[in-house]
């Protein structure tokens, strides 16, 4: 089982640096004139990969919970309230999205995205906890 606790925990690495790069190196080398239509379809693609991701942590999780690891359970609440962060986190994208192919104004866009700021955050601090503390 301890096989399962190293996939877990890369599968939460690899979310952790997926979001590091969007941040660090993706999103400020955008160009200035499209960066939140452009940004808004690569955040749609993480939001995939790290459902996909989280949901496969839970998984492994709960088999490693039936199989009588009682650490495991802090594996599957935290993908639990993992995947919350990122369905609320995946609205506002969505929310963006809308708002910069529509009407709206660039301070409007601007204020949905600091909304998002927070959730990006909570999901690396999840990734990071659950990737590196005791499960």
């Amino acid at each position: 089982m301890e096989f399962l606790l190293d996939a877990e925990r890369v599968l939460l690495a690899l979310i952790a640096g997926a979001i590091v790069l969007m941040v660090a190196a993706v999103r400020p080398n955008l160009p200035a004139d499209s960066a939140a239509r452009i940004g808004g379809a690569i955040w749609r693609r993480f939001n995939v990969g790290a459902f996909a991701a989280v949901g496969l942590v839970v998984v492994l999780a709960a088999v490693r919970l039936a199989d009588g690891d009682d650490q495991a359970l802090v594996h599957v609440i935290g993908g639990v309230a993992m995947l919350v962060v990122l369905v609320v986190k995946s609205r506002q994208d969505a929310k963006i999205a809308a708002q910069v192919y529509g009407e709206a104004g660039q301070a409007e866009v601007d204020r949905e995205v600091a909304r998002v700021v927070p959730l990006v955050v909570a999901t690396l601090v999840l990734a990071l906890v659950l990737a590196l503390g005791p499960a």
